[in-house]
């Protein structure tokens, strides 16, 4: 009897986790990035405040990358780690250290090294070593919540020849 119950059971038919014409993208799921931050997190305006004066003071305590700077960064990370050790705090609430010789978040830099090269460059295509996972992270976070309104630009003159152009000729010609 056990086994013929065993056999009804194996020969049930389960509900499909998405039946038939369901959306495969409305099912739950998403709720979070690879990070365990919130996908599409919005900060209120005390949110975006904390932010804010977070990523001026680790603004204002950059470290130079020599010797002194990097024993720094590690005492600093340390502290971090331990402060917040077996918990996964929002980055936004907490900042990280940021690695020594980069630059302020927030300030244009590429997410993955901190820095800004010429010409610029994408976190994607990044050529130098990368900051830790968590500084990335931070660092995207205050570029979606704080960075500013881009630079108007009046004109874009790729078309333009400046072939025979001579200094201070902008490609506007005399009018004598």
């Amino acid at each position: 009897m056990s086994a013929q119950m065993q056999q009804a059971a194996l020969n049930t038919p389960k509900t499909p986790a998405n039946p038939p014409g369901a959306n495969p993208f409305g099912q739950g799921g998403g709720s979070s990035n690879l990070f365990g931050q919130g996908a599409g997190t919005e900060l209120s305006e005390e949110g975006l405040a904390k932010l804010r004066t977070i990523a001026e003071r680790l603004g204002r305590s950059l470290l130079r990358d020599d010797g002194p700077g990097r024993a720094e960064y590690q005492r600093r990370v340390t502290v971090w780690e331990n402060t917040y050790a077996g918990s996964r705090p929002r980055l936004e609430t907490t900042g990280y250290p940021l690695a020594p010789g980069t630059l302020a978040p927030g300030s244009g830099e590429c997410f993955s090294c901190g820095k800004i090269t010429t010409p610029k460059h994408r976190s994607s295509e990044c050529p130098g070593p990368k900051v830790p996972w968590k500084e990335s992270t931070f660092r995207s976070i205050v570029n979606k919540h704080l960075r500013t309104a881009p630079v108007p630009v009046n004109a874009v003159a790729d078309w333009m020849d400046f072939g025979d152009a001579e200094e201070g000729d902008f490609g506007v010609g005399s009018t004598d």
